[in-house]
């Protein structure tokens, strides 16, 4: 007995007796900080929520008379606070201490205002603060640990009410209290940080105007200073970004630019892919009913309703796709294909019928898409149709413009209501404000003939000028003045031997100049096309026989997208035809101009395009010259046949490797051609480097209707193979010409040499 009492009384001392069963699970924990009056706890969360109202930020601690409470205990005191408040209970509060909750920031709740007291029942529940507030309590007191959310019940599932969103709107409704000495019926439920809103994001993501504004310099379609493809724009403004989506080693900006514009919100830094990603979603949000969540399956058939969406104070989107990473050509607008994008400016119809389908085409391609094409007519395949809108609108002029349309709605404190608010409003779409050259002509490359001729460029300068040029060129007049505009005379004087080829430049001083680049067709070949195609299919023998690991983008090695024991002919060979030798790039060139001339097409035209070749009978293989050839190059991923055929029931995407057969069971689809593709893709192909500064298209797409049957990319590197396979056919059968091919008539296509394995 003597023994008992003594373990009684050591634990008595130890105050391990007598704790209540709730406060010793708490642990140190849920020991009391203080006691306080109600007065003292209204007036201090009073100002607590003022200065949230100025900064919308949730403090680490509030002051309560001498005490320092943090944020477990002062969330502990405003529930208990509320409870007495309602319960007609005016006693001191005593406030415990807890563990902070783990992610107070879970929430999905789905009102804009809560019940303060009596809210609707909910299941066993009630749906006000009060309710909230005695479940925090309880909670607390159970677990030792503030929770993070309270669970309301919905007939989608439950939905949950944030301890963060708990915390201002206890102290909003205390507030209240304290200014009228009553709860108000209802208060607002917002609570997010200004830092983690939409808005934060815009006010951040519009400075990107002023990076674009202030950098000037010389931008290609791959948004670098690389001008190898002789088609870069000059004095513009540009956006610096990095390089992504598995090209970071193309030529991107120095280090002048860096670091890239990015955007940083509540302590989150954002790349400018994804600032551009969480803006078109943001968009897209606030001016339809439907929001950002669903994909449009078909490019002409909308999905989502105009109207008003979400704030602009609510939380940002976020940007966590894998396809989140520029494409190779976020600046690509090829004007000569695709026409410039007009008009100048655009409207919310745009941004409706634009962003949905660009993200349908980020799912699809794996990276966000280079442009989107429009056509004011309907007589485009696979383009938007959406008049006025007309042309190419790529992605950074896409960027640009979202930019131009949260500038609007902070430049006029536009929260709510977006929709109602933008619908007559117009956008500029403009991309490059481009600063007008001091000197500039209007050709950029020039071809003569053989035998010599005279061609007029028109020529503008800001101060006097003078000309330099290879010594087969005469430039007349070579100098002159400051003009508004001029006709200058280029003479070739004939040429006795080889394809030859210069640049002519124009300038002012050495620093600003303008080249222009000339070359001049060879002497006629007296060899004819069968004289060609022998040596020609020789190429396949060379293919047969070399195999290695290649790139499928340039094929030189195993690269971003290998391919294993490919079959392939090295870029340096060369055939040679009588007295002419000819590399592969030469090759391809001839062999589709041959093809069209042995199929009826006028295949020595130098313009004609796509269903415009005239028509010119009676070439044959052993009575007609080779075709000259024109100095043209590869592009820089000659081999590539990447994208995918679908998603979600729409075509997008390249398509991948070209095949003949049905494009909705593409395992059907089989290395065969027939006649209809060969002479669509010559007629596509044979002209495009002589408007594109002698460079070769990588590959036309078939991945949508262009042609029935077939699916996919035909590279310009299938297409050595191909019309080699084509060139045996006629020597096979000792035919003179194709026009009496059967129209079912196959010939062997392949890349990496599937046929062979």
């Amino acid at each position: 007995m003597k023994y008992i009492k003594f373990i009684l009384a050591s634990l008595l001392a130890a105050g391990v007796l007598f704790t209540s069963c709730k406060e010793k699970e708490g642990g140190d924990d849920t020991k009391s900080v203080g006691t306080f009056t109600q007065a003292q706890l209204t007036e201090a969360i009073a100002d607590m929520y003022a200065a949230w109202e100025q900064d919308t930020k949730i403090p680490e601690t509030v002051n309560v008379g001498d005490k320092a409470l943090t944020k477990p205990q002062y969330l502990y005191a405003m529930a208990k606070l509320i409870v007495n408040i309602k319960d007609g209970k005016k006693e001191d509060i005593k406030v415990l201490s807890f563990k902070a909750a783990g992610n107070p920031d879970r929430d999905s709740y789905d009102k804009e205002e809560i019940a303060v007291v009596n809210g609707p029942a909910v299941g066993s529940e009630t749906e006000d603060l009060a309710n909230i507030a005695s479940r925090i309590i309880a909670a607390a007191t159970e677990k030792g640990q503030i929770p993070n959310q309270t669970l309301f019940t919905r007939s989608a599932g439950a939905i949950a009410y944030s301890t963060n969103r708990a915390t201002v709107t206890l102290a909003r409704a205390i507030a209240a209290y304290k200014a009228d000495g009553k709860f108000p019926e209802k208060v607002s439920t917002e609570y997010l940080s200004a830092a983690a809103t939409l808005k934060a994001f815009a006010q951040q993501y519009v400075t990107l105007l002023d990076v674009w504004k202030n950098t000037i310099g010389t931008v290609d379609a791959d948004a670098s200073h690389c001008t190898a493809n002789g088609n870069a724009w000059t004095n513009v403004h540009f956006l610096p970004i990095p390089a992504s989506g598995g090209y970071d080693t193309a030529p991107m900006y120095g280090d002048e630019y860096k670091p890239y514009w990015h955007v940083e919100v509540d302590g989150t830094a954002y790349s400018a892919a994804q600032a551009y990603v969480i803006a078109m979603k943001g968009i897209l949000d606030m001016i339809t009913l439907e929001g950002s969540g669903i994909l449009q399956k078909s490019v002409n058939e909308p999905v989502h309703t105009l109207g008003n969406g979400k704030k602009l104070t609510e939380p940002l989107p976020q940007a966590t796709e894998e396809w989140v990473m520029w494409g190779m050509y976020p600046y690509y607008e090829n004007t000569t294909e695709y026409p410039q994008f007009t008009p100048e400016e655009v409207g919310v119809d745009w941004f409706w019928r634009d962003l949905p389908w660009r993200f349908t085409r980020n799912t699809a391609l794996g990276k966000i898409g280079n442009f989107l094409c429009y056509s004011a007519d309907g007589k485009l395949e696979n383009y938007i149709i959406q008049p006025p809108y007309h042309g190419t609108a790529c992605a950074i002029r896409c960027m640009l413009m979202t930019a131009r349309f949260y500038k609007f709605l902070l430049d006029n404190n536009i929260t709510e209501n977006v929709y109602d608010a933008v619908k007559d409003e117009k956008f500029s779409s403009e991309l490059y404000d481009r600063i007008p050259d001091p000197i500039t002509v209007d050709e950029k490359k020039l071809t003569f003939s053989y035998a010599g001729e005279t061609k007029p460029v028109y020529l503008k300068a800001e101060e006097s000028w003078t000309s330099e040029a290879p010594d087969w060129i005469l430039i007349d007049p070579a100098s002159g003045d400051a003009t508004t505009g001029m006709t200058v005379n280029v003479t070739a004087a004939a040429n006795d031997g080889d394809l030859r080829e210069g640049t002519v430049v124009f300038k002012i001083n050495d620093e600003k100049q303008v080249s222009l680049k000339v070359s001049q067709a060879a002497v006629p070949s007296t060899m004819t096309i069968k004289d060609f195609a022998k040596e020609y299919v020789k190429l396949l023998d060379i293919w047969r026989d070399n195999v290695k690991t290649m790139d499928m983008l340039n094929g030189e090695n195993a690269g971003e997208q290998p391919i294993p024991d490919a079959h392939y002919i090295p870029k340096d060979t060369k055939i040679t035809v009588g007295t002419s030798t000819y590399n592969v790039c030469d090759c391809v060139e001839i062999a589709e101009r041959s093809y069209l001339l042995l199929r009826g097409y006028d295949g020595n035209n130098e313009t004609a395009k796509l269903n415009q070749f005239p028509k010119l009978e009676g070439s044959t293989m052993s009575g007609t010259t080779i075709p000259p050839t024109h100095g043209t190059k590869w592009g820089s991923y000659p081999y590539n046949e990447g994208g995918t055929t679908s998603v979600g029931g729409a075509t997008t995407g390249n398509g991948g490797y070209l095949k003949m057969g049905d494009p909705t069971n593409p395992s059907t689809g089989q290395n065969l051609v027939k006649t209809d593709i060969l002479d669509n893709f010559a007629q596509r192909h044979v002209n495009w480097p002589l408007t594109h500064d002698g460079v070769h298209s990588n590959m036309c797409s078939y991945s949508g209707n262009q042609l029935a049957g077939y699916f996919g990319c035909f590279s310009s590197w299938r297409a050595v193979i191909t019309y080699a396979f084509f060139f045996q056919y006629m020597l096979d059968n000792n035919l003179e010409d194709a026009m009496s091919i059967p129209a079912d008539q196959t010939f062997t296509t392949d890349l990496f040499g599937e046929t062979l394995k």
